[in-house]
């Protein structure tokens, strides 16, 4: 992040690649605090709104954050069948949840977040974001998402992992084999994980090596994509895993049941059942990459 020392300031993002780099025009900077897991930033821009970033990462856009979130939220809960458990890994933004809670039938939510300051920061200056955070159904846990689940017997109807980037070597506690596994076995038959996993563009190692570790962990497992302009390139993909019911056929990700469109919840910007069927359609470069 560079911040000028004359007007305007500049944020600047620099990709995976090291060799591309998003830069926004800042028009003020809103809070700023190094806590004792990362760097928090919350800036507003000129044509992106109001920014969150993580160490120089960003994390989410307000004009834009609607896309990403509607994704990772919608998609699962309408192949679950009413949803009545959700967890939510990360997202301490409170987006996620917001999504999850548009479903009438969950009667409990979890947020695992493991920095109580990122929540703490959203809930001050990110409100139409974090809103949902104060709804009864919800309950905040400040702990890593591995220890989380195994301290918990808990199982869950949705297990959503909004994490933040990977990191070098196994890529972090949330982009590994044993942590995709212990989702699966935490989640009931007929439930579903979903993670966010980067980009085909600047992040396809990681992507492929995420959905491959994913698609290890779960007996029926796909991969879908949105659009996200707050993210390198705007291309994102998300890698979903499937817990079979006993004598269950698999589920096609892709088709929607009448009574599941029924179920869609009103007034989305983004996610629709042409969107959700669209979403599993992967273009040829994709899939002989992933293969």
């Amino acid at each position: 992040m560079n911040r000028n020392e004359k007007s305007p300031f500049c944020f600047r993002e620099v990709y995976q690649d090291q060799r591309s780099f998003l830069e926004l025009e800042v028009s003020r900077w809103v809070y700023s605090r190094e806590t004792s897991f990362q760097k928090i930033d919350i800036f507003d821009t000129v044509s992106h709104g109001r920014v969150l970033a993580l160490d120089g990462i960003v994390q989410t856009m307000e004009r834009w954050e609607f896309m990403y979130h509607e994704m990772i939220a919608h998609v699962p809960l309408q192949i679950c069948e009413r949803p009545k458990h959700v967890l939510v890994i990360g997202g301490g933004d409170g987006g996620t949840i917001r999504e999850a809670l548009k479903h009438p039938s969950v009667e409990s939510a979890v947020l695992c977040e493991i920095d109580r300051d990122v929540v703490e920061a959203a809930k001050t200056y990110l409100p139409t974001l974090s809103h949902a955070l104060s709804d009864p159904r919800v309950s905040c846990v400040f702990e890593d998402g591995v220890a989380y689940l195994k301290g918990s017997s808990q199982t869950w109807d949705a297990i959503l992992i909004d994490s933040t980037d990977p990191t070098a070597g196994e890529g972090g506690h949330l982009f590994t084999d044993a942590f995709y596994a212990l989702c699966r076995d935490r989640l009931v038959p007929g439930g579903v994980c979903v993670a966010q996993t980067e980009n085909p563009i600047y992040d396809r190692e990681w992507m492929r090596t995420a959905y491959r570790r994913i698609a290890a962990a779960f007996p029926t497992a796909g991969i879908y994509l949105g659009f996200s302009p707050q993210y390198p390139s705007g291309f994102w993909t998300y890698s979903i895993g499937y817990r079979s019911q006993d004598g269950q056929n698999k589920p096609d990700f892709y088709q929607l049941s009448p009574e599941a469109v029924r179920r869609i919840p009103p007034h989305l910007r983004y996610y629709t059942s042409d969107i959700h069927s669209a979403a599993f359609q992967i273009p040829p470069f994709l899939s002989d990459y992933l293969a």
